[in-house]
């Protein structure tokens, strides 16, 4: 039997798929290595993956200097250095290690990846340690999701990951409430 071409099949000739989507939840994209800043437009629900922006994924160079430069600020009793057990020691946090000149760094590249000027506006930065593949932390989320005061300035977030690879999963704000896991 031979097959109709009339009737119910796709227009081809003034079909526009853009026309059937819908922005999603949660946009992924991918940033290049190649360029000292990002040069797309930012949206709230955009996440933007940058491999190797630090170097190759093989060389543990940056992670060990950090692991290092945080120890000798403990050492020297620099305050906020100290490792802090995290989500009932899921994983250790130091709350301010700016003391390091590898972190430093980071913080830099970062805010220069991101478009980010330190000077105008306040960037707030933690250290999360995973000593090793036991270490974890559950969903995170920022306050200034839940208090618009807060999102006034405080509107990103991001993470650059060293050493181990890491799962990375994301979960809806509303879905995390829902679960009672959230205010």
């Amino acid at each position: 039997k031979k097959a109709s071409s009339r009737g119910a099949g796709r227009n081809t000739e003034s079909f526009d798929p853009a026309s059937t989507l819908g922005r999603p939840d949660l946009r992924i994209q991918l940033g290049s290595n190649r360029i000292e800043t990002y040069n797309k437009p930012l949206k709230h629900d955009d996440v933007v993956i940058v491999p190797e922006l630090f170097g190759e994924e093989e060389n543990w160079d940056i992670y060990y200097k950090l692991v290092e430069e945080v120890r000798e600020l403990q050492n020297k009793s620099s305050k906020g250095s100290e490792w802090i057990p995290w989500h009932e020691g899921a994983h250790l946090i130091a709350k301010d290690v700016s003391g390091s000149d590898t972190y430093k760094m980071i913080i830099d590249r970062l805010c220069k990846y991101f478009n980010i000027d330190p000077s105008r506006s306040k960037v707030g930065t933690r250290f999360n340690w995973y000593r090793d593949s036991s270490d974890w932390k559950p969903f995170h989320h920022d306050s200034a999701a839940l208090n618009p005061a807060r999102a006034k300035n405080q509107n990103i977030t991001i993470g650059a990951s060293f050493g181990a690879t890491r799962e990375l999963s994301f979960l809806r704000a509303k879905d995390y409430a829902d679960a009672g896991a959230g205010p």
